[in-house]
């Protein structure tokens, strides 16, 4: 759970900014999208191997233009 203590000299759309940051930090609206629905196996299978497949990118991409600096 969640608690945002609200200080007199803060100003309202701070806080709820600040709430917005917490909640994609921690993912909780990541864990509500996929929990929206159900997911077979074989599915959950697939995504996490896309998942895999593109960090995997990423870090080569990564490593790559970190060869080219030097």
């Amino acid at each position: 759970m969640i608690i945002i203590n609200l200080n007199k000299k803060e100003n309202i759309e701070t806080v709820i900014k600040n709430f917005k940051n917490i909640i994609d930090k921690i993912g909780i609206l990541n864990t509500i999208k996929l929990k929206e629905f159900y997911e077979k196996p074989n599915q959950k299978k697939k995504r996490k191997l896309k998942e895999i497949k593109k960090k995997n990118k990423l870090k080569i991409k990564l490593l790559n233009l970190s060869k080219i600096n030097y």
